[in-house]
């Protein structure tokens, strides 16, 4: 009795698993200069660093453009250096943010951060009216609630970030979160 491989390739062609990569084998093959690691790094992690880098900027536009650059900046940089790719991600994120915000505070486009709109609410995926409380809070507090809300960190992981004492970063959560429901209680009153 003789096996026909080529027949039964056909008759039950199953799918060849796609290798799920972790986040230091992904850091390893970019450091190799794979090209395909970049993508799949894209893919993972764009869309929450998209969602921390709109909170701390009000501007979905400004927000990609940070997006863009983070990117860029980790295609080429130095990979084989990082040793933990989401906190590297979501510091070069939050660099970019504040050189935006600098650079709009250089060039006069506003007198103060939190009197901004977010300037396309319907790119934004979270109700219009949570996202425009958001906006009004000083930019510490956004960007703590930010990364503990869309990223779900620890307060320590939020302190390594944005370099601040896990008690300093609690304290701009609570004060945050008592405004957002002081504001909340506000409208729902109206």
């Amino acid at each position: 009795m003789r096996l026909d491989v080529r027949a039964a390739a056909t008759e039950n062609p199953a799918p060849l698993p796609l290798p799920v990569w972790d986040d230091g084998q992904l850091v390893q093959r970019l450091a190799a200069g794979e090209n395909d690691a970049l993508p799949l790094i894209y893919d993972r992690y764009a869309a929450s660093l998209y969602w921390v880098l709109n909170a701390i900027l009000n501007s979905p536009a400004d927000a990609e453009d940070a997006l863009q650059e983070t990117f860029v900046a980790l295609a080429t940089g130095r990979a084989g250096k990082i040793r933990d790719l989401k906190s590297y991600l979501l510091v070069a994120a939050r660099h970019q943010a504040f050189t935006i915000l600098r650079r709009r505070k250089r060039e006069g486009d506003f007198e103060d951060v939190a009197e901004l709109e977010i300037a396309a609410p319907e790119a934004v995926s979270t109700p219009h009216d949570f996202a425009h409380l958001l906006a009004r809070l000083p930019l510490e507090q956004r960007e703590v609630i930010a990364l503990k809300v869309w990223e779900e960190l620890t307060f320590a992981e939020i302190a390594q970030v944005v370099r601040a004492s896990p008690n300093t970063v609690m304290s701009r959560y609570r004060y945050g979160i008592e405004r957002l429901r002081k504001w909340c209680g506000e409208e729902n009153r109206d």
